[in-house]
C-alpha cells in the first residue's frame, strides 16, 4: 500500500485556516482544532470486512451542544463526531506514517477545496437549539470538497457509489431525527444497501424490486413496478439507488417518481449514471449494458 504524502504534518492542518479567524469560535483556540484539520480513524463496518480500517478524516464542523467535531471521510458512509481526544489520537496516528490497514485516504492536491467560512451558515456566532451556528457546513458543502476518486480510494461497489447520496441522508438524520427514520428502497436488488441502512444506522426499511434476489441480503419485497404497495405519506425517505435507468422508458420513470413522491413524507434520495462523455458511456454501459440512460 502507497504511503499517503505528508500534509502539512507540522499543524496537521489539510489547508490554511482562515486568516484572523480562531474556529471554533467562542472556543479558546490553544484546545480547538480547525477546519480542515486532517486524522486518523479506525472504523468497523458491521456489514463488510472490506470496509473495516483506518480512514483519513477531515474536520468540517463543530457542534457546541455535545463539543464534538464533525468530520468527513471520502466515502460518505462513516461520517462521524470526535471528541477533542479523539481527534488529538487520530492527529498522532497519522503524523506516524503508519502505512498497514489504510481503507482511504487522499493526497496533497485532491481535494478540490474547503467550503469558505462565511459562505456556510451563520458568521454572527449565534446559538440556536444549542448548537453553534457559525461556520456549520451545509450538506452540499460535501461535493465541491471530495472528488469522485482520490489518490488513495475510489468506489467500489454499490454503497461507495451511493456515497454522497448516503452522506445527505445521514446528515438530514443527525439534525432533523424526527422526520428521518424510515426509509423506503425502490429498486433494492439484493438489498444490500437496504440491508446497510438498516443494520449500520438502524433506520426502518422497506426494500422493493419487480424481482426476488437469488440470494437476498434484506428482505425484499415484490412490486409491479409502477404502484408502490404504501400508503401515502408513510415513510420519511425514498431512495433511487442506480435504479431509474432501468425504466423502459420515460413514463414509467415519471410513474415511479410520482409514487415516490406520494408516500415521502420529507425527501426522495436519487443516485445515478449521468454520463456526458465517450469514456464514460462505456463504463456506464460496462456496468450495466440493459440500461436506458437518457
Amino acid at each position: 500500500l502507497p504511503q499517503p504524502p505528508p500534509l502539512f504534518m507540522n499543524s496537521g492542518y489539510a489547508a490554511a485556516p482562515p486568516t484572523g479567524v480562531p474556529w471554533p469560535p467562542a472556543v479558546p483556540q490553544e484546545v480547538a482544532f480547525r477546519r480542515g484539520t486532517i486524522f486518523y480513524a479506525s472504523v468497523k463496518d458491521p456489514l463488510q470486512n472490506h470496509r473495516s480500517g483506518l480512514y483519513q478524516y477531515l474536520i468540517a464542523g463543530w457542534d457546541y451542544k455535545t463539543w464534538r467535531y464533525e468530520a468527513w471521510e471520502a466515502s460518505g458512509l462513516h461520517t462521524k463526531w470526535f471528541t477533542e481526544a479523539e481527534v488529538e489520537a487520530g492527529i498522532a496516528l497519522f503524523k506516524s506514517h503508519v502505512q498497514e490497514g489504510i481503507v482511504a485516504w487522499w493526497s496533497e492536491g485532491d481535494l478540490l477545496g474547503l467550503p469558505a467560512l462565511e459562505t456556510i451558515g451563520s458568521s454572527s456566532g449565534s446559538r440556536t437549539s444549542g448548537r453553534y451556528c457559525g461556520g456549520r457546513p451545509r450538506t452540499q458543502s460535501r461535493d465541491s470538497v471530495f472528488p469522485p476518486t482520490l489518490s488513495g480510494w475510489k468506489p467500489y461497489g454499490t454503497l461507495e457509489m451511493a456515497g454522497p447520496m448516503l452522506f445527505h441522508l445521514h446528515h438530514k438524520r443527525l439534525h432533523t431525527p424526527e422526520r428521518c427514520s424510515s426509509v423506503c428502497d425502490i429498486g433494492a436488488g439484493t438489498g444490500r444497501l437496504a440491508a446497510w441502512l438498516s443494520r449500520a444506522w438502524g433506520f426502518q426499511v422497506t426494500a422493493l424490486d419487480v424481482v426476488l434476489p437469488e440470494r437476498a441480503e434484506f428482505e425484499v419485497q415484490l412490486f409491479d413496478g409502477r404502484q408502490v404497495p404504501l400508503a401515502d405519506k408513510s415513510v420519511d425517505v425514498v431512495i433511487f439507488s442506480f435504479v431509474l435507468h432501468h425504466c423502459r422508458h420515460f413514463e414509467l420513470q415519471r410513474a415511479l417518481l410520482m409514487e415516490a413522491a406520494r408516500i415521502s413524507k420529507s425527501w426522495v434520495l436519487i443516485c445515478e449514471d449521468t454520463p456526458e462523455h465517450e469514456q464514460h458511456w462505456k463504463a456506464t454501459r460496462g456496468h450495466d449494458r440493459l440500461g436506458q440512460f437518457h
